[in-house]
């Protein structure tokens, strides 16, 4: 796979550039050999245009302005070690201990105006509207769906 960033070319079935850290694009569906393994229930529609992305977290809401290429990095403690060119997230203060997520938890990537969510092979594993996401792949995100860290839940909105 060539990434798009920095042009090297990366091994079949990798989704971080081994070179600049870039996300590199893979397909969106969740497939195991050849077979979709699940369907994702969605309550939200696809923004037409993608500047904030709103996490709520026990009646709080943390708001990040994003932009094409941007990535937001999901985690407790050092989350921000693994985040390429956008910011981290960092759940130790609301509970992320306790409640099983990951230092490096997950990823959000920002793709023109569409948000997509990889789990980063978490420990505790990353859930898109209770099903559990399997590790390394893009899965689309839509306003107003329900991720799950660990134990921790989450709402996300995209506007």
């Amino acid at each position: 796979m060539i990434c798009h960033n920095c042009g090297t070319a990366n091994r079949e079935g990798e989704l971080i550039c081994h070179s600049c850290g870039t996300l590199l694009n893979v397909p969106a569906t969740t497939r195991l050999n050849g077979k979709v393994t699940g369907t994702i229930t969605r309550t939200g529609a696809p923004p037409t245009t993608l500047n904030m992305v709103t996490f709520e977290i026990s009646g709080q809401a943390y708001q990040f302005p994003v932009h094409d290429g941007y990535s937001i990095a999901i985690g407790r403690g050092n989350a921000q070690s693994h985040r390429t060119n956008g910011t981290a997230l960092d759940l130790i203060g609301m509970g992320g201990n306790e409640k099983g997520v990951s230092r490096q938890h997950a990823l959000i990537r920002i793709e023109g105006t569409s948000a997509f969510l990889m789990d980063l092979d978490s420990t505790n594993g990353t859930y898109l509207n209770g099903q559990r996401l399997r590790p390394r792949r893009q899965h689309l995100l839509y306003s107003g769906d329900l991720i799950r860290f660990g134990g921790l839940e989450v709402r996300i909105q995209l506007s």
